[in-house]
């Protein structure tokens, strides 16, 4: 028997079959970065949860404690930090130019949170401090997860001249979760993911690293660290890319940049406690831009370096 014939289907669309994404694409951003958050957050528990060390809240050996070095005193219920920082590095990351900056500093803490406006400071327990609002809610002797606010002060035009005709990138809020691992008091290895809150063109960043550290006295410390930092589409456009109409204004050529990574770095730090209440430190840094951020225009330099320095008063 002749087979009856079929009718054919109509097309379909492109847009439709692709679904809610083909209209959205930052949905499909903010939703790989959210299962990454979830990821990172339900690795570094159940590694917490595995962890045989007790919890920060030992009671310290009154004679160790008598004999060790500033930084490395228990830790107090309250505590905080005022000083100032200055810095000579890149009107901004990729920039031909350099310029000095200086900034007050400090910190407060109590219990597990901390808010500070600057980093490069530790407490006397040796704990790095994030600028912003933080908190830690996992905290052992091998495993520190916390998570954080900040305000991102965006980007001015005016902050260098080349940067003429781009406009201001927007000031926003970011939240930052973060995760550290040391498998030894002279070692750390750390990531951490931060996103835009308001939805302001801040998009997300990821980085990885780790840290030794080495002791070179009762009140001296020399850190080395190197991280690797990596971002979404939407963030390095903010930053890096050229629209048609900055085009027109800046001259630079448009550039639209991909999610991928934005730079490698190393920097040593050595600090000191200088009594009781004082402490400084001075720092030195190198950044490779890499990916989507070396094929920028802004971009002039892609290897940048910095120094800084620091003095602050404990109480």
């Amino acid at each position: 028997m002749p087979q009856p014939a079929l009718c054919p289907l109509p097309p379909v669309p492109a847009a439709s079959w692709r679904g809610p994404f083909a209209a959205a694409p930052r949905a499909l951003e903010l939703l790989s970065l959210l299962s990454l958050l979830s990821l990172l957050s339900l690795l570094s528990l159940l590694a917490s949860s595995g962890s045989a060390a007790a919890a920060d809240d030992v009671a310290p050996d009154p004679a160790a404690a008598a004999s060790a070095p500033f930084a490395l005193l228990p830790a107090k219920r309250f505590e905080g930090a005022i000083g100032l920082i200055t810095s000579y590095d890149a009107e901004f990351a990729g920039a031909g130019r350099h310029s000095w900056g200086v900034r007050p500093a400090g910190f407060l803490r109590w219990g597990r949170v901390t808010l500070s406006g600057g980093g490069g400071f530790t407490t006397r327990r040796d704990d790095d401090v994030e600028r912003g609002l933080s908190a830690n809610f996992v905290q052992r002797r091998d495993w520190h997860v916390s998570l954080g606010l900040r305000f991102d002060n965006g980007r001015q035009e005016s902050d260098s001249d080349a940067l003429d005709g781009l406009g201001d990138v927007k000031r926003t809020l970011r939240a930052r979760l973060r995760a550290q691992y040391r498998p030894d008091p002279a070692w750390r290895l750390h990531s951490s993911v931060s996103v835009d809150l308001l939805n302001r063109g801040g998009g997300w960043w990821a980085d990885a690293g780790v840290t030794r550290r080495w002791h070179l006295g009762p009140d001296m410390q020399f850190q080395l660290g190197s991280s690797l930092v990596w971002a979404g589409a939407r963030y390095l456009q903010s930053w890096y890319g050229v629209t048609e109409a900055q085009s027109a204004t800046s001259g630079y050529a448009v550039y639209t940049p991909h999610t991928g990574l934005r730079n490698i770095s190393v920097d040593a730090t050595l600090r000191s406690e200088l009594g009781p209440h004082w402490a400084g430190f001075v720092s030195a840094g190198l950044s490779r831009q890499l990916g989507p951020v070396a094929d920028s225009p802004l971009v002039t330099r892609r290897a940048d370096w910095s120094v800084g320095s620091g003095l602050v008063w404990r109480f």
